[in-house]
């Protein structure tokens, strides 16, 4: 690509817990990349549960989460929580 840094770097298909937690288990490394100033801005894209999503939004690490439901609920897995 050719760049120094990218504006928004996204973790795409989250959508198991399995997916959830290695992220938890990486999010130190991720954030290390925003500090060195190669990227602006850290988020996730998920389709995961709410109860896997929510220790994401409450820790506030994250500048942004895209989440897929709509209001009949998750695409592709069981709504376990309603926020």
């Amino acid at each position: 690509m050719k760049v120094e840094d990218v504006d928004l770097l996204t973790l795409h298909g989250l959508n198991m817990r399995e997916h959830v937690d290695n992220t938890w288990k990486c999010l130190d490394e991720i954030e290390k990349i925003k500090e060195k100033g190669l990227t602006k801005c850290i988020g996730l894209a998920t389709h995961a549960p709410v109860d896997c999503v929510l220790p994401f939004i409450e820790s506030c690490r994250l500048d942004y989460l895209n989440l897929h439901f709509h209001a009949l609920g998750s695409y592709t897995v069981p709504q376990t929580r309603r926020l």
